[in-house]
């Protein structure tokens, strides 16, 4: 076997097949061995694809989580074959008629590679994915802060009577961390949503379903198109 592809799996070597591997110690990448027991646990669990048929897209999905956290000790396999994440823009309608106990996993799987996996040529897709899934499903995105928080390992028997869960961040703070702001396309009032670099925080219109960075947004640069409308609408 030769080489290794960017999420750490042994490139397919057609001399080879059949052939066994010298290895060694633990199957897992050395970059999982480092995370609390948590997320390791996380990732464990997303390992196995869904009992239930699933699209070729959802598919992949699963095959760049294992080749994100583990070796590959048998490329002759379609075990981590074609690991690239799809865009969540191409499987929206896929993904959303998912079960949701299984689109929940696998945004904590993809959450937990977006922040921690030390190259951003997996954690950047993985954060992006992520971000869009969230916001399509109109929750919040976790701050570093708080997913290392939730993230901890901890004792039972270490918690106070009531204390479970109160790590959770109040909704003054998750409403601290949005800004209202006017519409660079349409002039429509639409909120900032934060997220964690590098992709960081972007503005979403509630009005004209207009997207782009939090940075651009707050510029206040109004298009033409939106002065025109104002201008209709005080007529």
């Amino acid at each position: 076997m030769e080489g290794r592809n960017e999420v750490g799996r042994a490139r397919p070597n057609p001399e080879c097949r059949g052939e066994e591997m010298k290895q060694e110690g633990c199957v897992l990448l050395d970059w999982v061995l480092g995370l609390s027991w948590k997320k390791q646990t996380v990732l464990m669990e997303m390992l196995r694809a869904p009992d239930y048929p699933i699209s070729p897209e959802v598919k992949q999905i699963i095959t760049f989580i294992r080749a994100s956290i583990l070796h590959d000790a048998d490329s002759s396999t379609a075990f981590m074959l074609d690991a690239k994440l799809p865009s969540f823009s191409k499987i929206e309608k896929v993904f959303e008629r998912l079960p949701q106990h299984c689109t929940h996993h696998i945004l904590m799987t993809l959450q937990v590679i977006a922040y921690d996996h030390p190259s951003s040529a997996i954690s950047y897709p993985a954060l992006e994915f992520y971000r869009n899934a969230v916001y399509a499903s109109h929750l919040n995105i976790e701050t570093g802060e708080e997913y290392n928080e939730r993230m901890k390992n901890r004792a039972y028997d270490t918690y106070k009577p009531g204390e479970r869960g109160e790590n959770k961040p109040s909704l003054e703070k998750i409403m601290e961390r949005r800004k209202r702001l006017r519409c660079p396309d349409c002039g429509g009032e639409g909120e900032t949503r934060p997220a964690p670099a590098p992709i960081g925080a972007s503005f979403h219109c509630s009005k004209c379903g207009y997207s782009c960075s939090a940075q651009a947004a707050e510029k206040g640069a109004v298009s033409e198109s939106a002065e025109k409308n104002d201008s209709l609408e005080k007529q």
